[in-house]
């Protein structure tokens, strides 16, 4: 295939055409230099060079043409997991340093435009002195700048991300915050209505970051908070002022090259634990184990006896993500979508994608289709699976983890707090571990994830419609349960999934624990439960009233809290729990289930934000991009695993009124920690390598995400 006629920029009428000669990029070469296919090098004589335009359309003939380089490789290769290595030193390491794709040129045009400007100091001493400091300041950025491979606003993120870290290394004198160091009970702030941002295509708000209460979540020097977000969001909004790169300027990784010794040659220093063994990863075992005990665990549908996809492949299990596949994406990425159906052993029986083609009757309208691919169809089955995988992987990154976790659950129970409730009050003191941080975190996500052109934008395949189409279908992609948040639904508890898995009964184990917390925390300051009416002395109604209404508004379920006001009030104290108890299940264990995903972020071979079409890899591009997102949850935010009596005991902000209840208090939290601890060791022995090989599939694979070890007390990005 060859595209249309050269066409030229000529310097001098040319006496001849060029010839054209197709070579190998060198091995040599940086990454961001190497093009996706071919490179066309004018040979001699110079006469003339070929346009833009030209370039633009051998580029995406080559993609459109191509068959994958790593479609070549076995498809039961896996690269194995590498965890981060975070320390003090491994920050700011040698290997993390590049000048992007600046390479050797920034630094020699900053030195000369310092030595130009030390020339002219004495003439214009103002404005010599001004462009001094901003090029020593840029080129202190750029030339300390992680390598980012092409794209400057990755590479930016990634400085900032490991200058933070740098900087809480030095604050807290370790990785390692405690509760007791950054939630002191003096800098609680009262009760007042916060000045909030909007989310853009979200129709959310969050909490503006110079209304975080506690200092040590948020940078400051001496006392005075340094306005970090604000500086943070202007320069990520300078830097993203482009459209993300084409997927034709991009580089694919070679058949045997490694994607995640790639990434974390450059992102180890700051990117987190991966404490997953995949004893494979394109085998249709390793999607069972995706599904079942990892990110799609919460995202399960189990099939009636008369659903068309039992009586068609005898599946009884779902996991769906073809909610996303009418989302319109960039030209040359593959589109999203898949619906992966298991039978009652677990084994994957079809995938069912609902693929875009052109409408038959409407000339440019687009329109989906359901095709379906079972095991039985060779290699396009392995990029079915691949394309499944990502789109479940993004689905779970979009909606569970920065929509439902961070902006509807987390967000609106910080901002209903920190506005109904005082400092004093015992519901706003057990909350406070569970949102601490979460104003700073989300400002910070409003503007690296959230806004257009933002990590999300450039990472994943949405044009700017796509993105916008996405949001609106956001709510949609959520399961049918999680939708209203932290309230809880007005019947009895819910009920668990009517089958049994190691992730099911773990996580019945620790929404056991949390309930048993809520409610026994409860009972000591509410023994009869919360009055509706002002008391007989005349004091008001309790404020958790105006708690719940504000939750009720922003969750958009009103008939609940009105339906709890009805009721008597031992009804509203176990309402009460049970928010308590699903908001700790929330920012606890259902975000370290969808959050950390570290050994999938890390090999775009495994799973990847977008991917070309007919491509069974990301790009390297892709894979810094995907790394760079998984580096933001590089955080120090304290474990919710605690001894009690230790540094990580946060009883000390429950507001006691005696010697006598403050003991009780104690007790339980030690009574809490407890079952954390028995269910940590638990799956600690579960995961272990001798027992995963003695079991047989699909529970041959450990259990990390419901382990409490990995959990912390709020979400961090």
């Amino acid at each position: 295939f060859l595209p249309p006629p050269y066409e030229y920029q000529l310097r001098r009428p040319p006496l001849c055409r060029p010839a054209v000669s197709l070579t190998s990029p060198s091995p040599g070469m940086l990454p961001h230099k190497q093009p996706l296919a071919t490179r066309l090098q004018p040979s001699q004589p110079k006469c003339a060079k070929p346009s833009g335009a030209f370039m633009s359309q051998r580029r995406a003939a080559k993609v459109a043409s191509d068959p994958s380089p790593v479609s070549t490789m076995p498809f039961s290769t896996s690269w194995a997991s590498v965890s981060g290595d975070r320390t003090c030193i491994n920050t700011f390491s040698v290997r993390n340093l590049g000048c992007g794709a600046y390479g050797w040129k920034l630094p020699v045009f900053g030195i000369a435009c310092l030595v130009l400007s030390a020339l002219c100091y004495p003439l214009v001493l103002p404005l010599a002195a001004l462009s001094t400091t901003i090029l020593v300041f840029c080129l202190l950025i750029f030339s300390t700048m992680p390598q980012q491979f092409g794209d400057t606003y990755n590479g930016f993120i990634l400085w900032i991300q490991a200058l933070h870290m740098a900087y809480e290394y030095v604050v807290y004198r370790g990785a390692t915050v405690t509760t007791r160091a950054c939630m002191p009970i003096a800098q609680l702030q009262p009760r007042r209505r916060l000045a909030r941002s909007n989310c853009g295509l979200v129709p959310l708000s969050v909490a503006k970051a110079y209304e975080e209460e506690f200092s040590a979540a948020y940078p400051n020097i001496l006392g005075w908070q340094v306005p970090v977000v604000p500086i943070l969001g202007a320069a990520c909004r300078l830097l993203s002022w482009s459209s993300p790169p084409r997927v034709a300027d991009e580089t694919l990784f070679a058949p045997s090259e490694d994607p995640v010794a790639y990434v974390m040659r450059v992102c180890s220093g700051i990117y987190p634990e991966v404490p997953e063994v995949w004893p494979s990863k394109h085998s249709d075992e390793a999607l069972t184990w995706l599904v079942r005990s990892q990110v799609g665990a919460d995202n399960i549908e189990v099939l009636a006896d008369d659903a068309p996809e039992r009586a068609q492949f005898g599946a009884r299990y779902a996991v769906r993500t073809n909610c996303l596949a009418h989302c319109e994406v960039r030209e040359g990425l593959e589109s999203y979508g898949g619906d992966a159906l298991f039978d009652d052993d677990w084994r994957v029986v079809a995938i069912v994608r609902q693929e875009r083609v052109p409408h038959p009757a409407i000339e440019g309208l687009v329109t989906t289709t359901a095709v379906s691919y079972t095991p039985s169809h060779g290699k396009s089955w392995a990029y079915i699976k691949f394309c499944f995988r990502s789109s479940l992987f993004s689905l779970v990154t979009f909606a569970n983890h920065l929509y439902l976790t961070h902006l509807l659950v987390s967000m609106n129970m910080t901002i209903a707090t920190r506005e109904t409730l005082s400092p004093d009050h015992p519901v706003r003191r057990f909350v406070t571990p569970f949102i601490y941080g979460n104003i700073t975190i989300n400002a910070w996500a409003r503007q690296a994830l959230v806004l257009p052109h933002s990590t999300v934008g450039r990472a994943f395949a949405f044009t700017e419609l796509g993105l916008q189409q996405a949001w609106h279908a956001v709510r949609e992609c959520l399961p049918a349960s999680k939708r209203s948040g932290c309230l809880p639904p007005l019947a009895a508890e819910e009920v668990a999934p009517p089958y049994c898995s190691k992730y099911t009964q773990s996580r019945k184990q620790f929404e056991a624990a949390a309930s048993a917390f809520a409610g026994e925390y409860l009972e000591s300051f509410y023994p009869d439960g919360i009055p509706q009416q002002p008391s007989a002395a005349g004091e008001p109604c309790d404020e958790v009233w105006a708690w719940l209404s504000h939750l009720s508004e922003s969750h958009g379920d009103e008939a609940a809290v009105a339906a709890v006001a009805n009721g008597s009030p031992t009804e509203a104290r176990d309402y009460v729990r049970r928010i308590l108890a699903r908001l700790i299940t929330f920012v606890a264990l259902e975000h370290n289930v969808v959050g950390n995903v570290g050994s999938l972020a890390q090999d775009v071979s495994f799973a990847a934000f977008s991917w070309p079409k007919g491509r069974l890899s990301g790009t390297k591009q892709l894979a810094m991009r995907q790394a760079t997102l998984m580096c933001l949850t590089s955080s120090t935010t304290p474990y919710l695993l605690a001894t009690p009596g230790g540094p990580n005991d946060w009883s000390y902000l429950f507001p006691a009124t005696s010697a006598a209840q403050r003991a009780a208090l104690a007790e339980v939290f030690a009574k809490f920690q407890a079952s954390l601890h028995v269910l940590s060791d638990e799956l600690d022995e579960y995961s272990a390598s001798v027992e995963v090989a003695a079991r047989s599939f699909p529970d041959n694979f450990g259990m990390w995400v419901t382990n409490p070890r990995y959990m912390r007390t709020a979400v961090d990005i």
